[in-house]
Order: structure tokens, then sequence, then C-alpha cells
């Protein structure tokens, strides 16, 4: 058994379908597992919102202002997330932080790419010294190489990490209030 997969961490918040295995023990209360969300997009701001219910959440955008911009949008309110058609229709969450600052990747033991998959490269290549043994790096959509492209970027460190692709994100969703509030319209069957 592998050091990466002592222990199991159900990454079941957003995504509802997956299991990880994850080098952690057992977790005890939000603070115990740090979530880097990437990007400001619809699927950023869902899946922060969501991943923000239960764990240490920061959103990070390299994007020109884009993550200052929305630090100020949410200023010191919770984010609002609708769920159409589900037992809980309205979530109310916040990032601990959102920032451009690739240096918070030391803190991540998952880092979530919701970026499109032009950008990956860009956030593998910044994160890549900061990040430690045993992180999970999942890519929203991945694409066809998108693990040779991880692995180049990060070097002989990529074997100790975990790459997962998704090939579609797992649900439809708009924000409503860019930076505030955001739908899911529902999610995808496959």
């Amino acid at each position: 058994e592998s050091p990466r997969s002592s222990h199991f961490f159900v990454f079941f918040c957003a995504f509802g379908r997956a299991v990880f295995p994850f080098a952690g023990g057992a977790m005890s209360d939000v603070t115990d597992c740090c979530v880097l969300v990437c990007g400001g997009g619809n699927a950023a701001q869902v899946a922060a919102g969501l991943f923000a219910t239960r764990y240490k959440t920061i959103a990070v955008s390299f994007f020109a202002d884009e993550a200052e911009r929305w630090k100020n949008a949410l200023g010191d309110d919770t984010f609002e997330l609708t769920v159409e058609g589900a037992a809980v229709s309205k979530i109310l969450s916040k990032p601990a932080d959102i920032t451009n600052d690739p240096k918070v990747a030391e803190m991540a033991d998952v880092i979530i790419l919701a970026v499109p998959s032009f950008a990956h490269g860009e956030y593998f290549e910044k994160f890549a010294p900061h990040m430690k043994k045993g992180t999970i790096v999942g890519v929203m959509p991945a694409r066809s190489g998108g693990d040779i492209l991880f692995a180049s970027k990060l070097g002989e460190k990529a074997k100790d990490m975990i790459f997962v692709g998704f090939e579609t994100l797992p649900w439809a969703c708009r924000f409503s209030e860019w930076g505030r509030k955001a739908t899911i319209l529902g999610t995808k069957g496959s």
C-alpha cells in the first residue's frame, strides 16, 4: 500500500461520485483539509461555494485582476448558492480567502482547476514550487494529455501527486450575481 493511499478521503462534497485516496488522518473539522479552487467563472464560483461548506477553501485566479474583483464583490458577505431541484435549495458559505498568490498551494491538500484547459499549464507551473507531497490535483474539464502536461510542469515532483481529470463539469451552473451568487441548474448524468 502506498503512502498516498493509506487513508481514504471521500471527496463527495461537490462531485458526488468520486472517492480519492488521501494521505491524511481522520478529519474533525473544516480546517483539516484545504481545497484550492482555481478560476473565477461559473464552475469555480460554484465549486468554491460547495467546498467552503465543509473545507477550508481558497479561491485562486491568475487571470488579470479577477481574484481582487471577486474578493471585493463578496466583501464580508457569504456566497449564496442556489441548487435547483435539490432537498437543500440554498447554501451559504464563504471561501477562507480569494487570492492570486500561488504560494497558497503549500497549504493545499486538494487543488481543483475549474479553468479552461489552455490555462492548466500556467497553474501547474506557478503552483509546482509550493505543492506538498500527496496533493490531489483535479482538472475540470480535462483534456487529452493533461496528465503529460502536469508531469512536464511538475517534473520529478509529479510522481508524488495524484492527478485526476474530469471529462466535464459535474453540473450545469451560472452565476446570477458575479462573485456573490450562483445557481446549480442540474447535475449531469455522465
